[in-house]
């Protein structure tokens, strides 16, 4: 989650030397050892103190057993979006790609992700998709529009380049 959180709007390249600085700074990233550190000195890693706050606060949760990693991967999807959203720093979007990164959950597919919308929008030819039938797409592609993601992806990709 940490990484998720990082890497919000900069490129990958960034999150990566910012992850890495992190983790050097606290001795690893594990929340008992990002409680140690300041915010301030997160903040010196190359993130935003907003990004550090979060992260520190995540932290805090984790180590205290306020927020249980173990306990959120057998709620189902719905649930496990509101639970982590709950979280500061964890928007839908970044919730649905930890569902399919970290958690390997296989029908996840984001009306939020820009990437994809782009994909559905070249496959079926449309120039808007309403949520109304971005939900129908979802229902063909279940139980594994986490699959349909990567190949969105890949499409809307290989059409920028």
């Amino acid at each position: 989650m940490v990484e998720s959180i990082i890497s919000q709007q900069i490129t990958g390249k960034a999150a990566q030397t910012v992850y890495r600085r992190l983790k050097e700074l606290a001795g690893g990233i594990k929340p008992e050892c990002l409680v140690r550190c300041r915010i301030e000195d997160m903040q010196k890693c190359g993130m935003s103190l907003r990004k550090a706050g979060y992260i520190r606060d995540l932290s805090e949760k984790v180590a205290s057993r306020t927020f249980d990693l173990e306990s959120i991967r057998t709620l189902d999807d719905e649930k496990l979006i509101e639970k982590l959203v709950s979280l500061k720093g964890i928007g839908r979007w970044t919730a649905e790609m930890l569902m399919i990164f970290s958690l390997e959950r296989s029908d996840i597919l984001s009306y939020n992700d820009l990437a994809i919308f782009r994909g559905l929008q070249m496959l079926y030819g449309l120039a808007d998709i309403s949520k109304e039938e971005f939900a129908k797409i979802k229902e063909r592609y279940s139980p594994y529009a986490s699959i349909a993601s990567f190949y969105l992806w890949d499409l809307a990709n290989a059409n920028n380049q």
